[in-house]
C-alpha cells in the first residue's frame, strides 16, 4: 500500500493545468519574436562574416554567396511569420465558432504582410538573377543612363569604364555596387518584378475588404471586446463552493455593492445571453459571473417560487455549475 501512495502523488504534481487563450497565445507571441531575433541575428552574422562578404559572384551571374546565404535565412523568417499568423487564426478561429471567416481573414492578412516582406528582401537575389552582367554593359553603351534618374547618374563614369571582367572579377564593396546597380536596372519601367507582387498582395487585399465588408458589424463588437478579453482572462477565476457563498460575497465587497439574489440571476442571465450570442467570449462571462458570484449578498425579500425556476433555467443553460447551484439553492431555502 505504501508503494502505491508514493506512485500516485508524483503522478499529480505533474498534472499542468490547462491554458487560457490569452496565456496560450502570449505563449506563441513569444516564441515567435525569439524566432525572429535568432534569424535576424544569424543574418547579421552571415553578413559580417569576411568569407561571405568578400566572396566573388557564382559564375557570369550577379548573385554572390552572401545575397543567395541571406535569401536563405529571409526565406525561413518569411515561413516563420506565415506559420504564426496561421496558427493564431486557427486558435482565434476556435475561441470564436460562431465567426466561421474569421480564419480565413487573419490567414489573408498574413498573407499581405508575408508578400510586403517578399518584395523588399527578394528584391536583391532577383535583380542578381536576372540581370546579367552584359545587361549592364549594354547599358553603358546605349548612352541612356540619365533615364535612370539621378542615382544612375553617379554611375556614369563607372558604366563607361565597365567590362566583363571587371564584373567578375568584382568582389566586396565593388560587387555589392555592381548588384545595387542591378536592382535599379530591374526596377525601370516597365518594372515586372513591382507588377507583379502589386498583383500579388491586391489578391489577398480584396478578399480581406470583401468579408469586412460581409461582417462589419460582427468584426465591430469582436474588436472592443477582444482587448479586454486579452487582459482579464490571464487571471484565473475561482468557483465559489457550497460552504463558502456568502462568505465570498463578504470578501468581494469591496468589488461593488450588494446585490440580491435576484439581480444575482438576472445578471447572469443577461451575461449568458451575451455569450450565447457571440457578443462576448466564453472567458468573458467566467471572468464577469466570477465578479457577480462575489458580490455580497442583500437578505431583504423572501425567496419566491419563481425565484427556484430562475436558478433552475440557469442550471440547464449552463450558466451555473452544479456546485454553483446548489449552493445558492441552499441560500434561498433559508430565506423562505
Amino acid at each position: 500500500m505504501v508503494s502505491d501512495n508514493t506512485n500516485e502523488k508524483p503522478k499529480q504534481d505533474t498534472e499542468q493545468v490547462p491554458l487560457t487563450f490569452a496565456q496560450n497565445t502570449w505563449k506563441k507571441v513569444i516564441r515567435f519574436v525569439i524566432n525572429s531575433l535568432g534569424l535576424l541575428i544569424l543574418r547579421a552574422i552571415l553578413g559580417a562574416l569576411p568569407m561571405l562578404k568578400n566572396a566573388p559572384a557564382f559564375g557570369d551571374s550577379l548573385m554572390s554567396p552572401l545575397v543567395l546565404a541571406c535569401a536563405i535565412v529571409d526565406t525561413v523568417l518569411l515561413l516563420v511569420v506565415l506559420d504564426f499568423g496561421i496558427t493564431l487564426a486557427r486558435d482565434i478561429q476556435n475561441k470564436y465558432e460562431h465567426i466561421p471567416e474569421f480564419k480565413k481573414l487573419i490567414s489573408l492578412a498574413t498573407i499581405v504582410l508575408v508578400l510586403l516582406f517578399a518584395y523588399k528582401v527578394y528584391k536583391l537575389p532577383t535583380a542578381c538573377l536576372v540581370v546579367q552582367p552584359t545587361d549592364l554593359i549594354n547599358l553603358s553603351q546605349s548612352g541612356t543612363p540619365t533615364a535612370f534618374g539621378d542615382f544612375i547618374r553617379m554611375w556614369s563614369q563607372t558604366l563607361s569604364q565597365m567590362n566583363a571582367t571587371a564584373i567578375q572579377n568584382a568582389s566586396g564593396d565593388a560587387l555589392v555596387s555592381y548588384q545595387q546597380l542591378a536592382v535599379a536596372v530591374l526596377q525601370r519601367p516597365p518594372s515586372i518584378y513591382g507588377w507583379t507582387f502589386l498583383i500579388l498582395i491586391a489578391l489577398p487585399t480584396v478578399g480581406i475588404v470583401t468579408l469586412i465588408s460581409r461582417h462589419l458589424e460582427t468584426f465591430s463588437e469582436l474588436l472592443s471586446h477582444t482587448g479586454a478579453s486579452l487582459v482579464t482572462s490571464a487571471r484565473s477565476s475561482g468557483t465559489p463552493s457550497r460552504a463558502n457563498v456568502r462568505s465570498e460575497g463578504q470578501r468581494g465587497a469591496a468589488a461593488g455593492e450588494s446585490m440580491s439574489t435576484r439581480e444575482v440571476m438576472e445578471k447572469l442571465t443577461r451575461l449568458k445571453s451575451l455569450c450565447d450570442s457571440g457578443i462576448i467570449s466564453k472567458e468573458d462571462f467566467e471572468n464577469q459571473k466570477t465578479r457577480v458570484l462575489r458580490r455580497p449578498i442583500s437578505n431583504s425579500k423572501p425567496t419566491e417560487p419563481g425565484d427556484f425556476q430562475k436558478l433552475k433555467s440557469l442550471l440547464d443553460s449552463g450558466a451555473l455549475s452544479e456546485e454553483e447551484y446548489r449552493a445558492y439553492k441552499e441560500h434561498l431555502l433559508e430565506l423562505i
